[in-house]
């Protein structure tokens, strides 16, 4: 009987057939670019005054998030497909962000960090590209090695088919990011930011893109009309005086008071204006000019030194030392911490907040308040020339000085006030920064506010409070409120006359 012969036993080293040796490439080159991407498709780039990471990621819905550790993250749904568009603050930098605030055209940065980040977006998009060559590459190569039969070709052969897989599976891997890039151009829409998600601690402020761009708007069109304001405001003003039968005698000195400004833009532009039109003899600030103390915000502050008038600041609780030697550098600013000042022959005493000594914003103890006042009796009770005017930040130390000098003049509670009481007038001019960005989301928003203090001097020398202007400017729809005290009665007129309503309209 004939035996059936045996089947051929497979030869050492047979070769697969092409087609399915590269699918495995493409399929493996797929796979490595996916990988690479998200493990290493980053970029830490300088975008204007910051440093911020871009990345690309998958995920299971297309988004663009916005990263602010440790606060949180910002992301919508801006385009289609898996990718994920990532922006990751990584540093900030103090020095760039006071030349842009205090000296930069804000228009012209905003133009140029756009810039910044769309060459930053290009290099990111070349370097993905990269890495999808690159780890489609290795991948192809690597699977070729673990899935490939014992090698029985020649050396030469199998590095030509290594590096044709290789290449294939490099080509797959462009391929697919491409694709996934081009899809993600094509249906990117940057409005779907209007109705962001919010994540970790930023999901308790919803407002906060809103706030950013309202104020904005806010400040360009208050900063438009406040020249306007200034010169309507001192000829309303003028006029009611001739009405009540008083004008300012050539001899009469004119402080402005402000307080509180906290940082506000507008508040600056509004001092600097209203001092260009009534042209005090000084501007006297009773604290608060910052928000949060920093060096930063001292440097925005020298744009105090614009202002036509000397400036005298008695530092408030938010007021700090990096502020207050920054304002000391600039030749029209006064700093009194502690102690008496005579300017344009008007002798001023006053007492820095005790918080102003710390590097954050703080309020001081009652036992810190206490000592203040007690400062500030000796300061009277010490002072070469019998002080006119007293300033203390706080109200409840200011008005330790009522019957021992002829005005005190607070601030910190943000509301204006005018008192005659036990032989001195009390004035609080308010918040001339419209409390900052509290002001932004209180509701009802503080007015922007201020005073212009009248001094005669008597026969004996002395100076002594004549009238009181107070100057309001609503927050929110630009009205004026003017109002002309007078504090010596004269015939056939009231002590007091409104001068102009609250409804009198934008300026």
């Amino acid at each position: 009987m004939t035996a059936e012969p045996l089947a051929e036993a497979p030869r050492a080293g047979r070769r697969l057939p092409r087609l399915p040796r590269l699918a495995r490439a493409a399929l493996a080159g797929a796979f490595g670019a996916v990988l690479a991407v998200s493990l290493f498709a980053q970029l830490t780039v300088p975008v204007a005054a910051l440093r911020a990471n871009l990345a690309v990621g998958f995920g299971t819905v297309g988004r663009t998030e916005i990263r602010v550790p440790p606060f949180g993250e910002v992301w919508a749904r801006t385009h289609s497909g898996p990718l994920v568009l990532r922006l990751t603050l990584v540093s900030l930098s103090p020095d760039d962000i006071a030349r842009i605030v205090s000296t930069g055209d804000p228009d012209a940065e905003l133009r140029a960090a756009r810039a910044a980040l769309a060459r930053a977006a290009l290099r990111l998009l070349a370097w993905t590209a990269l890495l999808a060559v690159a780890g489609g590459f290795a991948a192809a190569l690597l699977a070729r090695a673990v899935l490939a039969e014992t090698p029985g070709a020649r050396p030469l052969r199998r590095r030509r088919a290594g590096l044709r897989e290789g290449l294939v599976g490099g080509a797959c891997g462009l391929a697919l990011i491409g694709s996934l890039g081009g899809w993600t151009y094509a249906t990117f829409d940057a409005r779907a930011f209007a109705a962001p998600h919010y994540e970790g601690a930023l999901r308790a402020a919803p407002w906060l893109l809103g706030l950013v761009e309202d104020g904005a708007v806010r400040v360009r069109e208050l900063g438009q009309d406040l020249s306007r304001l200034a010169a309507g405001a001192y000829r309303t003003l003028g006029q009611a005086g001739a009405i009540q039968g008083w004008q300012p005698a050539p001899g009469d000195v004119a402080v402005l008071l402000v307080s509180d400004i906290h940082l506000n833009p507008v508040g600056l532009d509004l001092v600097q204006r209203v001092a260009a039109s009534f042209h005090p003899a000084f501007v006297l600030d009773a604290g608060d000019l910052d928000d949060y103390g920093t060096a930063l915000e001292g440097s925005f502050l020298t744009r105090i030194g614009e202002i036509p008038a000397t400036y005298v600041l008695v530092p408030g609780n938010h007021d700090s030392p990096a502020e207050l030697d920054e304002l000391r550098s600039l030749p029209n600013v006064r700093v009194l911490t502690s102690g008496e000042l005579v300017v344009a022959g008007v002798p001023v005493v006053g007492e820095a907040d005790p918080s102003s000594a710390r590097a954050a914003p703080a309020v001081a103890s009652r036992e810190e308040l206490l000592a203040q006042a007690e400062a500030l009796r000796d300061d009277v009770a010490t002072a070469t020339v019998p002080p006119a005017i007293a300033v203390a930040h706080d109200p409840d130390v200011g008005r330790q000085l009522l019957g021992l000098v002829p005005v005190v003049v607070s601030g910190h509670t943000h509301r204006v006030a005018i008192e005659e009481t036990r032989g001195s007038l009390y004035l609080n001019p308010g918040t001339t920064g419209a409390a900052g960005i509290r002001g932004l989301i209180a509701d009802p928003s503080p007015p922007y506010s201020m005073m212009v203090l009248y001094l005669a001097r008597g026969a004996d020398g002395r100076l002594a409070p004549t009238a009181v202007d107070t100057i309001e400017v609503a927050h929110d729809t630009g009205s004026v409120h003017l109002e002309r005290r007078l504090l010596r009665p004269t015939a056939g007129a009231p002590p007091s006359e409104r001068a102009a309503s609250e409804d009198a309209g934008s300026p």
